[in-house]
């Protein structure tokens, strides 16, 4: 299918504080969402909800140049899943040049504390960092995958965690199928 696509404008640069009341930004197609620079484009939600939620079938999803940050959900099993982003899809997720920071989950069971997918994930040239989960069963304080692959490269994750009883992975988690 064909991949819509947001360029951010030239000069339009800023952080985007998201409104609780107005909710977390819904992707229900593949898109490629293209910001000015980690600096220049950050997405805050707060500590009040999730930034990007990716619906079921949205296709392939990517990000590029922007900062994905503060993110908090309380939601017990998958409705807390990924703070910062939240893939459904078992499209292609991808971030390009992006940092994804300060994400949390605290609700039982929610995986994920900065990005949660069902499909495939692929990291390059971004920082993922200070994200993480504290309830009980909450593996991958940045990244958690099911049944797909993570591909990370040339990027750095640090200062993400864990907490709570049979929580691990403090970067990244993947269930049934390998990383690189």
């Amino acid at each position: 299918g064909v991949q819509n696509v947001i360029q951010f404008q030239d000069g339009l640069t800023g952080t985007i504080a998201l409104d609780k009341g107005l909710g977390q930004l819904a992707i229900t197609s593949s898109i490629k969402i293209v910001g000015l620079g980690v600096s220049n484009t950050v997405i805050d939600a707060g500590h009040s909800l999730r930034v990007f939620s990716v619906a079921s079938g949205s296709g392939n999803v990517e990000f590029n140049n922007l900062t994905i940050q503060n993110g908090a959900t309380t939601g017990n099993f998958g409705s807390g899943s990924g703070a910062g982003i939240s893939s459904q899809t078992t499209g292609t997720l991808t971030l390009q040049n992006c940092v994804v920071t300060g994400n949390s989950t605290t609700g039982s069971h929610a995986y994920g504390g900065a990005i949660f997918a069902k499909g495939p994930v692929i990291v390059t040239n971004s920082t993922i960092s200070n994200n993480s989960t504290a309830a009980n069963y909450t593996p991958g304080g940045a990244i958690a995958v099911f049944s797909s692959a993570v591909t990370i490269s040339n990027s750095t994750l640090t200062g993400n965690s864990t907490a709570g009883d049979f929580s691990h992975a403090g970067a990244v988690y993947t269930q049934t199928a390998g990383g690189t």
